[in-house]
This record gives C-alpha cells, sequence and structure tokens, in this order.
C-alpha cells in the first residue's frame, strides 16, 4: 500500500522542460566565398612559425600559470567524475571492534540474564564483554536514473573543463603570441626612431653651416634641434615600453623578467596563405563552442536527475561477520551474524525543496542553451569580422609601404636641395617629420596585420591540443 501511493505521489512530478538545443542555421562560408574543405585550411599554430616565438609558447603552456590553474580544474572535475561513478556501485566496509555493556539488574535484560546460561554451566555475566569482526555492504539502486544522470553530468561537466583549458591555452597563446609581436614593432619603432635622430642630426649640423655662411639663421637652427630633442624623448619612452613589455611576458610565461629572444625581421616575413572560403566547420574547433555545447549537455542531464528526485528508491544492506563475548568463541560456527535487508525510500510530502532544485536545474539548463545560441551568433560575427580586417590590414600595409619609400626619397631630395639653397629648412623638418611619421606608420600597419592574424587564430578555434 505505501509502495502504491510513492508511485501515486511520484506520478505528479514535475515535467522536463522542452529541449532549447536544436542546432542554430550558421552561414556555409565566410565572406561571401564558395565553402572549401576543412582539410584545406591551414593548421593554425602555422601563423606562430618564428623559432623565438615558439619557445615563448612552449613556456607559456608548459609552466604558465593561467594554464596551470585550468589544468586544476581539469583534475577536480576528473575526480567528480570518480565520485559519481562510485556512487552508483556498492559500498563494501570491514571492521573489527570490542566493548562492554553492564546491565541492570532490575531490568528485563538485567533480570534476564540472572538466570539465563550464556554457555552450559556459566550465567551471562553482568558485565559483558562484546568482540566484534565483519563485513558490511550497502547498495543504492536508482531505477529512475538518478545517480546514472549525475554521473552523466559530470562527465559533461568534465569535457567542457577540458574544453575549457584549451580556451585557456588558446587564449594565453594569442595574447603571448601578440605581446612578443609588439616587442618585435618597438624593436623596429626604437630603430625607426634612432634613424630619424641620425637624419636630423645631420639636418641641424648643415642648417648650422648653412648659418655659419648667412644662409640660414638661428631660429631655424633651434627648431630643428627642438625637433631633434623630441625625437630623442621618444626614443627613451620606447625603451622604457621595451621593458614593460618584456615584464608582460614574464608573467604570462612563469618565469623572472629578462629579455627575451626576437628578431626584428619576424614582421617583416610573409604570412601563410589562407583559402577565402572557410566553411562554417571550423567553428566546432572552438573549444569555446565545444565547452558550451558540454554544459548544456551537463545541464540537461541535472534536469533528468532532478526530476528522478520525486521517484523512490531502492536501498539493500547486508552484513556478515563474528561476535562472542570471548576470543575463544570468536572463530567458532555459533558465532557467525548475518543481516539482509532492503527498503524502497522515496518522498512523500513535503517536496518543495525538490521542487526547488528542479526549478533550479531547469533554469540552469534554460540559461546553458541561451548562451550556446548567443555563443554561436558572437563566433560567426567574430570570424567575419576577423576575415575582413586580416584581408585590409594587408592592403593598409602595402600602402604604408609606399608612403615609407616616397618619404624618404622626398627626404633625400629636400637634403640636396637645402644645401643647394633651392629649399628652406622648414621643407627639410617636413621632410624629416614625414619620413619618422610613415616609419613609423609601416611598423604600426605590420604590427597590426599579425594582430589580425591572431585574432583568426583565436576566432577560428586555435591550434592547441586538448
Amino acid at each position: 500500500m505505501r509502495a502504491a501511493l510513492w508511485f501515486v505521489v511520484a506520478a505528479c512530478a514535475p515535467r522536463s522542460p522542452a529541449a532549447l538545443t536544436q542546432p542554430m542555421a550558421t552561414p556555409e562560408a565566410f565572406r561571401g566565398a564558395p565553402a572549401v574543405s576543412a582539410s584545406e585550411v591551414p593548421p593554425w599554430d602555422a601563423w606562430f612559425d618564428e623559432p623565438d616565438l615558439r619557445a615563448l609558447l612552449s613556456e607559456a603552456l608548459g609552466r604558465g600559470f593561467d594554464v596551470t590553474l585550468a589544468g586544476q580544474r581539469v583534475a577536480r572535475a576528473e575526480a567528480q567524475v570518480r565520485r559519481a561513478t562510485g556512487s552508483r556501485l556498492p559500498t563494501v566496509s570491514a571492521g573489527a571492534g570490542g566493548g562492554f555493556r553492564r546491565f541492570g539488574r532490575y531490568t528485563m535484560d538485567g533480570a534476564g540474564n540472572a538466570s539465563t546460561e550464556i554457555v552450559p554451566g556459566r550465567l551471562v555475566p553482568v558485565t559483558y564483554p562484546e568482540l566484534e569482526l565483519g563485513v558490511a555492504a550497502s547498495w543504492e539502486i536508482s531505477a529512475w536514473g538518478r545517480l546514472k544522470n549525475l554521473q552523466a553530468a559530470t562527465r559533461a561537466a568534465h569535457l567542457a573543463s577540458v574544453e575549457g583549458r584549451a580556451l585557456v591555452a588558446t587564449a594565453v597563446v594569442g595574447e603571448v603570441a601578440t605581446t612578443w609581436y609588439e616587442l618585435v614593432a618597438l624593436d623596429l619603432r626604437q630603430g625607426a626612431l634612432e634613424a630619424s635622430v641620425s637624419r636630423q642630426t645631420r639636418a641641424v649640423e648643415l642648417v648650422r653651416a648653412q648659418k655659419d655662411v648667412g644662409r640660414a639663421t638661428e631660429l631655424s637652427v633651434q627648431q630643428l634641434e627642438a625637433s631633434l630633442a623630441s625625437v630623442r624623448a621618444e626614443v627613451a619612452a620606447t625603451t622604457q615600453q621595451i621593458t614593460e613589455v618584456e615584464g608582460r611576458l614574464s608573467i604570462l610565461t612563469g618565469r623572472l623578467q629578462g629579455r627575451v629572444a626576437r628578431s626584428p625581421d619576424a614582421l617583416r616575413r610573409p604570412l601563410a596563405e589562407l583559402p577565402t572560403g572557410l566553411p562554417s566547420e571550423v567553428l566546432r574547433r572552438r573549444p569555446d563552442v565545444r565547452e558550451a555545447e558540454a554544459r548544456v549537455a551537463a545541464a540537461g542531464f541535472d534536469v533528468a536527475a532532478a526530476r528522478a528526485a520525486f521517484y523512490p528508491s531502492l536501498s539493500l544492506t547486508a552484513g556478515a561477520g563474528l561476535a562472542a563475548f570471548e576470543p575463544r568463541y570468536l572463530l567458532s560456527p555459533e558465532s557467525v551474524a548475518t543481516t539482509l535487508a532492503g527498503g524502497l525510500i522515496g518522498p512523500l510530502i513535503n517536496r518543495s525543496a525538490l521542487r526547488a532544485e528542479f526549478q533550479e536545474a531547469t533554469v540552469d539548463q534554460v540559461e546553458a542553451a541561451v548562451s550556446y545560441h548567443q555563443l554561436l551568433v558572437e563566433v560567426v560575427v567574430e570570424v567575419e569580422t576577423e576575415l575582413s580586417g586580416y584581408e585590409r590590414s594587408a592592403v593598409v600595409l602595402d600602402e604604408r609601404e609606399r608612403q615609407r619609400a616616397a618619404a624618404q626619397r622626398a627626404a633625400e631630395v629636400s637634403e640636396a636641395l637645402f644645401a643647394a639653397g633651392k629649399a628652406t629648412y622648414v621643407d627639410v623638418l617636413l621632410a624629416q617629420e614625414s619620413v619618422r611619421e610613415a616609419e613609423l606608420g609601416a611598423v604600426d600597419a605590420a604590427l597590426e596585420q599579425r594582430r589580425r592574424a591572431i585574432g583568426l587564430y583565436r576566432a577560428l578555434g586555435g591550434g592547441v591540443v586538448r
């Protein structure tokens, strides 16, 4: 009768919510080009073919703080999976113990023992010793899948943590690579500024010579001197920036600060060719997408487990062992004791806590599904944006290189014309400033192209092994 009542009450368990994880339509290809096979897409670690950069990336992935902490989160998730798996198995324990009991004379036990022989010719002692040795087992059988769903939820959470570690590793790779290229760009910037110092020093000397022969004034000398001092200040500021960026790389790689190996040619080498028609399946490479999918799955299992909690569960217990009041009787057949019991346990009234847990699990599932769909939209937009930025950065870099070449020729001409008396010091000053701006603009354009390439690497899932 009681079991029938449980099943009637359990039939009123809340319904699981409708699935919100239907596949979302994504473009077959990006940038409007025909899709190519995913095998034609180059591995994204091909962007990082600089030996010095690869060495830094190995350090960051091997002992960087962020990656190490992410690895610990994976280890915690693995422990949770083992715990959930163990909860579905029978529990067996062994034990041994001993103690004493004294029965009051004027109690039912004491009065009965006073006239009862515990062994032939010997009454039950007033102080009764007990010795025990045996094993006990218990097993909760969840016929409605509560424990099974909890185990599946922890497995899905573990997969999410693995993808989370890959996401952290991808972010670390991108940040280290970006910072390293910023350091290379600062070297080039400092070189360009030092070259500008050299050119302006020659210009000052030339104007001084012109002043000595009455072809220039002190005003022209002082203006060129002021411009030269400004460039020297930029050189000092750039040196400080280099120190700061090296410090950031030390934090990312988990090592003490020191000089970072790099080559100024790293910003001048061409990048790998990229197919214009990227297939949408490359989104499956992204660890954040895979992590979101795993979290949606885990939330679904949590909902199923919360619903199964409304139904009764069967518990079995058993024990076997030896019990006696003296050690010499402990191994005798008469000392064998066994127990076997089973019980059906389930909620009957006041199930508000279970309803609250079910509602919380339902909300978590809806949030996970909505976050997953939002992420897909953001991913598509991000890939489109990074592809466009990557294509435009190449155009900008070409134009900046043309600007630099033209400015350098203009500076050479201005110095020649000034020496010949056909140009003023203002022409020389403007030409020198144009060269400096063009060289710095070319460095910035080359750095921006690398940033876009790294952004594309991250947008398309990275190349970190899980």
